[in-house]
C-alpha cells in the first residue's frame, strides 16, 4: 500500500499525462493535483513512521 501511494503521489507531482487527463476531466485545478501528490507523501511519511515507531501506530496498545 505504501509503494502505490509512493508512486501514485510522484506521478501527479510530475504532472503524468493520466493525472493530468483526470483532473482536467474533473474540472480541478492543476495546482490541485500538485497540492494532493504532496500530501499523499505526508501520508506514505505517516504509514511509513506508523510501521516502524509504534508511538505513530494506532494500535500500539495491541501488541
Amino acid at each position: 500500500m505504501i509503494l502505490v501511494f509512493f508512486f501514485s503521489s510522484l506521478s501527479k507531482i510530475a504532472g503524468a499525462t493520466m493525472q493530468v487527463e483526470a483532473f482536467n476531466h474533473l474540472k480541478l485545478p492543476q495546482w490541485f493535483r500538485t497540492f494532493t501528490g504532496f500530501v499523499q507523501l505526508i501520508g506514505v511519511a505517516g504509514l511509513i513512521a506508523g510501521f516502524w515507531n509504534k508511538v505513530f501506530s494506532q494500535y500500539q496498545h495491541y501488541g
